[in-house]
């Protein structure tokens, strides 16, 4: 066991406000549909036909072009670039605890036990967030319930479950994994497969990639490809450099090098 800490500045939020303080940035002139789903859609020459459903009650609205901003198991992708080459998939397991502890750190936890990837405990006020990203096999539940007896035998408190949660997250290991969509169909962050490969970090590659659409599109939706795919060029070489990184990260003997070295 190799145990070090590392000055690292980060923004713990809450996601629920946060997501509410971005909605409030909408502009009254856009139209929004809370709790609906998607089902599907049909591209035609001069429009998008979107199906989707709330309530018991199925909508269909016509649109100039969709954009998937639906996550790593997007049906938008799924659906328009089936033959597309997919990034490696992970499930992600999050559960939280109600605990008296102050752990006022963020830890990530490397053990090829439980992962091929990481795990990590995320402290909230007073909440504990324990989570891992997992390969989707039958084994997940178990996975996960190792990681959390070796970190009560490690001394964390998790005793009070007060929810669990997981999702798909992708981790692009190639360029050619990433699709931006074509002709009437964009697709931006982790639905287009930008994601961190090193740490599974989404939220600036979906803003720096939502950006990079809407600047597309602002030029006209004719042309939209092109220019989003180069305004997208730093993303992916950023995840190239990610991907270069990640060996120090993740193969254990380079790990005990770089920990051992005091690098940072």
């Amino acid at each position: 066991l190799i145990e070090r800490y590392y000055q690292r500045h980060y923004v713990n939020i809450d996601r629920e406000e946060f997501d509410k303080w971005l909605e409030s940035l909408v502009p009254p002139t856009v139209d929004i549909v809370r709790g609906s789903i998607y089902r599907s859609h049909v591209v035609h020459k001069e429009f998008v036909k979107i199906r989707f459903s709330k309530g018991i009650e199925d909508y269909e609205v016509k649109v100039k072009m969709i954009i998937g901003a639906d996550g790593a198991f997007s049906k938008v992708r799924r659906t328009s670039f089936p033959n597309q080459n997919v990034p490696k998939k992970y499930v992600a397991v999050q559960e939280w605890f109600e605990t008296s502890q102050n752990v006022n750190y963020y830890g990530a936890i490397f053990d090829r036990e439980i992962t091929d990837f990481y795990s990590w405990i995320i402290p909230k006020e007073n909440f504990l967030i324990v989570g891992s990203a997992l390969l989707p096999n039958k084994d997940v539940h178990k996975k996960f319930e190792l990681l959390k007896l070796k970190l009560k035998d490690y001394g964390f408190e998790l005793n009070k479950s007060i929810r669990k949660n997981g999702a798909y997250i992708l981790r692009p290991q190639a360029v050619n994994q990433i699709q931006i969509g074509s002709g009437r169909i964009g697709l931006i962050g982790e639905a287009a497969g930008f994601i961190s490969p090193s740490s599974a970090e989404g939220l600036s590659y979906a803003f720096k990639s939502a950006l990079a659409l809407s600047n597309a599109l602002s030029e006209g939706i004719e042309s939209w490809q092109d220019l989003y795919k180069k305004n997208t060029a730093k993303l992916r070489r950023n995840i190239i450099l990610k991907n270069l990184k990640s060996p120090f990260m993740y193969n254990t003997i380079l790990r005990k090098f770089v920990m051992k070295s005091g690098l940072k």
